[in-house]
């Protein structure tokens, strides 16, 4: 990993998104705490990918996509690995940032998922000094 632009943590996993490579790394944490591996794990993704974060069950991730100002959802028909994902769609975020705030170039960061219903996302964006919360369902989620 040479540019980590997002983390998050699950159980005994790291999931660090890389602005380099665009992709996904999974790593393991040792149940001590004190060793961090990669597991050779990886997920591509498009352009710039940024914030990441994923459901407490492992079933579903967030992505953070620069380019098109939007977040991509990923089912995961194995919990917790990433090699299993599958690109369920994207949620435009034009319709939810103002415009007056998507006249600069905003990059999607800093994602926390409501992991009890995994509905309500709280973002902010690089560029400026707002947080954003969303509730969502798979209606949302344009294919």
């Amino acid at each position: 990993m040479e540019k980590p632009t997002g983390i998050t943590w699950q159980g005994d996993n790291l999931y660090v998104t890389d602005s380099f490579d665009n992709s996904i790394h999974q790593l393991t944490v040792s149940s001590d705490r004190t060793t961090i591996t990669h597991t050779g794990n990886k997920l591509a993704l498009g352009f710039n990918s940024r914030g990441i974060t994923m459901s407490s069950d492992g079933k579903q991730l967030v992505i953070g996509n620069t380019p098109n100002l939007s977040l991509n959802v990923y089912f995961l028909t194995t919990p917790f690995d990433i090699t299993t994902a599958t690109y369920a769609g994207s949620i435009s975020l034009n319709n939810i940032i103002p415009s007056a705030d998507r006249s600069q170039t905003l990059l999607p960061n800093a994602l926390h998922i409501d992991n009890i219903t995994f509905q309500n996302l709280t973002f902010n964006c690089q560029n400026n000094d707002r947080a954003y919360y969303l509730t969502f369902d798979k209606e949302h989620i344009e294919m």
